[in-house]
């Protein structure tokens, strides 16, 4: 999106008093959906210090997502590999989603005043043990 169709959608949201939440992964996604009025930023597994920082001045929630299913995918890569499209490249590609993520979130943490959630991406099912 634009950011003007972006300001535009949220704009529409504010008007009908529903919560605004935005699935965003690169810093300028990020940014631009800040300043469009988004509550609540969802993945943003590249966000740098400056939108990290941005969302925590302006009461951003944030909910970098855990990436749960590719590190169980990871964990059992043996029991997957050869089936449908998991192979080396697509396994070699989450491990370096994980790595990544999980550095981001470190930083996230470290963000003085950022307001966190953690979610899942379990919808509508019961949570399993």
């Amino acid at each position: 999106m634009t950011d003007e169709q972006l300001q535009r959608c949220a704009a529409k949201r504010m008007r009908s008093a529903c919560a605004r939440m935005v699935h965003a992964h690169s810093p300028e996604s990020i940014k631009a959906s800040v300043n469009a009025g988004c509550q609540q930023i969802e993945h943003g597994v590249f966000a740098n210090d400056e939108v990290l920082k941005l969302m925590a001045d302006k009461h951003i929630y944030f909910d970098p997502k855990r990436r749960r299913r590719a590190a169980e995918l990871s964990a059992n890569k043996a029991h997957y590999l050869g089936i449908g499209n998991y192979n080396e490249e697509g396994f070699a590609f989450m491990e370096k989603g994980l790595a990544l993520n999980a550095t981001m979130i470190k930083k996230a943490v470290a963000t003085p005043g950022l307001m966190m959630v953690m979610g899942t991406r379990r919808r509508g099912r019961r949570a399993r043990p």
